[in-house]
């Protein structure tokens, strides 16, 4: 799957979600504001200091929508944040042990339990969430979130549902957003 170069929605619909959004929870509506956007000079800044270079719509998303604040779980990092803290550190998905490569943390939902952004290697420009000690790429409902917990959380299991069904679907950062931005 090629990771998209756009994003799949503009600044306009975005600030709209959001707004409707903070409405709907007045007591958080802090929750649902966005960090400046960076220029290109700081997205290459960040690049330059952090040696690799960000995905296409995550980079677009900086420039032309914000720089981190509002997002899934406890909110998007800034990725000032998000760059720092996956540097260096190695990204191996299940279905290919010798994959490595960079991440950006996107954001944490409690619990160890975190999204991210590949930005090196075979995955590079997609989404995974770390759930209970593994790599997913989609992030499963809570019933079969519960349902995988009690059969043991066996990479063999998740190997065998990423072969073999439909769940599964890789994200793009853009996509992974929109996810967000529509509940």
């Amino acid at each position: 799957m090629s990771v998209p170069q756009t994003l799949p929605f503009d600044e306009a619909f975005v600030l709209a979600r959001l707004a409707d959004k903070a409405g709907r929870e007045p007591g958080q509506a802090d929750r649902y504001v966005l960090e400046p956007k960076l220029s290109a000079r700081e997205v290459q800044g960040l690049e330059a200091q952090h040696g690799f270079e960000f995905p296409a719509d995550y980079r677009l998303f900086l420039t032309t929508i914000g720089g981190g604040g509002a997002g899934p779980h406890h909110g998007l990092w800034s990725a000032q944040s998000a760059a720092a803290a996956g540097v260096g550190q190695r990204f191996v998905p299940l279905s290919d042990e010798d994959d490595g490569g960079g991440y950006l943390l996107l954001s944490e939902y409690g619990c160890g339990n975190l999204s991210v952004l590949v930005v090196a290697g075979e995955e590079r420009g997609h989404v995974f969430d770390f759930l209970d000690g593994l790599w997913v790429p989609w992030l499963p409902d809570e019933e079969f979130r519960a349902a995988l917990a009690s059969w043991g959380n066996s990479p063999a299991l998740l190997d065998e549902l990423n072969q073999h069904h439909a769940l599964v679907q890789k994200r793009s950062f853009g996509e992974w957003y929109l996810d967000w931005l529509r509940c």
